[in-house]
């Protein structure tokens, strides 16, 4: 895993056997911990502005348009223009071929992208570059060398790129999006598809318009997403299309069936009950995952593809061929397992917790229906103010457009704050008395 933090140094946790921590370190350390990735000095790298993880290497863009890169390199996917050592354990920087043959950091980059052992980039001047692995053409550099240094595509006014497993996608500044490299699965969008090396339709060597059916461009488009072997495309009118590989329901058309020939073209994702969606912002990206999210205007996060670990925080497990909005969302009860005396009243609240709306966007609050669990204990009124009746324990409930939030509330004697009780842990003990202001604890 590969983290940006605010001061613009990386961090990295996770597997290291190909240097992917980038922290100088073997790949036999243990590193239980985040740790900032660091160039061959022992130096943080710093002023990074983005980050982008392949299946094995990492690439991070500097605020001067710099690259730096680590992690395996058996293919060149690092660009220093060889593949020894065959990977790095320190941050190293890119580097580009002068007229004269001598080589210098890459510079003017506006965006990286990091893919299944290649690399991918975009200039200031709206040009792409990549570089490494290239067996199927993901390079797009209109041949099946891997160069191991970034090498010009044959494509001009780019307003991003994407690295997937291996092919990528180019969004123009048209709103036209452009697609190369292996085509197994209908991953370049163009009608046809092809798992036979011989064939024409196997990949492509170079950018091919994507289509939405026969003769007909994928237009209006204002971000692309390239994850694994399937592509995306978020339009200006905030729908998203997808193609490419569907066996877990990568593209959210309801099934988990791959396009065939003739008809795998850009495919408009749905949600669950095969309804529009709509208002979506921002594609994320991952090139070596098969599940795909989303953001939309609100903050909220929209998924679908692989759940098998439930990636997508619902109670779908396996395959979900629709788009699904993650929530962690519910209402919440003020005063659980508050005290209060007999006599006494105690004035409850509700709201909702989102933790994962990304604009913390609050829901509003209708009428709220409250009830007891016992009224001889406790009751409550319309208002949400407990009454204390007599010693016990009662569960207040709140219900607001069908989600119920619960409180438990504890009435004691008049005088007294608790029901005394004796807590044992571990080598300590901790006794709280009916005394109000007085509380005993010793190891």
């Amino acid at each position: 895993m590969v983290a940006l933090t605010s001061t613009g140094k990386v961090l990295t946790w996770g597997q290291n056997s190909n240097g992917q921590l980038g922290a100088g370190i073997t790949a036999t350390t243990p590193v239980p911990h985040p740790v900032y990735v660091k160039d061959e000095e022992g130096n943080d790298i710093t002023g990074i502005k983005q980050i982008s993880a392949g299946a094995t290497h990492i690439l991070a863009l500097t605020e001067d348009g710099e690259i730096w890169s680590w992690g395996q390199n058996n293919y060149g996917q690092l660009g220093i223009n060889n593949t020894s050592p065959s990977k790095k354990v320190s941050a190293i920087k890119v580097q580009k071929l002068n007229d004269d043959g001598t080589l210098s950091n890459q510079t003017g980059v506006k965006q990286v992208s990091a893919g299944d052992n290649f690399s991918v980039i975009l200039t200031e001047a709206g040009e792409a570059y990549a570089w490494g692995y290239n067996n199927y053409g993901q390079l797009g550099i209109g041949e099946v060398t891997a160069p191991k240094i970034p090498t010009r595509v044959d494509i001009t006014d780019v307003k991003k790129v994407s690295a997937g497993g291996t092919f990528a996608v180019a969004l123009k500044t048209d709103g036209t999006v452009w697609t190369w490299g292996y085509n197994g699965y209908g991953q370049l969008s163009i009608g046809t598809l092809s798992t036979t090396a011989s064939n024409a339709e196997y990949k492509r060597i170079s950018p091919v318009q994507a289509l939405l059916g026969a003769n007909t461009p994928l237009e209006g488009v204002k971000e692309v997403s390239a994850i694994s072997s399937t592509g995306y495309a978020l339009l200006e009118n905030g729908k998203v299309y997808a193609w490419g590989l569907n066996t877990s329901g990568q593209i959210a058309d309801n099934t988990v069936s791959n396009k065939k020939t003739g008809n795998c073209y850009a495919t408009e994702m749905k949600t669950s009950g095969f309804g529009e969606l709509q208002n979506i912002e921002k594609l994320v990206e991952g090139s070596n995952t098969n599940t795909n999210l989303m953001i939309d205007g609100e903050g909220n996060i929209y998924g679908n593809g692989v759940s098998s670990s439930m990636q997508l925080m619902s109670d779908r497990i396996g395959k979900t061929p629709f788009v699904l909005k993650l929530k962690e969302e519910y209402l919440e009860l003020s005063n659980n397992q508050e005290y209060i005396e007999i006599g006494q009243t105690l004035n409850l609240s509700v709201n909702y917790k989102q933790g994962f709306n990304l604009k913390n966007k609050e829901k509003t609050i209708g009428d709220v229906k409250y009830s007891s669990s016992n009224e001889n204990i406790a009751t409550v009124n319309a208002q949400g103010i407990v009454t204390a009746k007599q010693i016990g324990q009662v569960t207040i409930i709140a219900e607001n457009n069908g989600d119920i939030a619960q409180s438990i509330i504890n009435i004691v004697s008049k005088g007294a704050v608790a029901v005394p009780s004796v807590q044992s842990g571990t080598n300590f003990t901790v006794m709280l008395k009916e005394d109000r202001n007085s509380l005993d604890s010793w190891k």
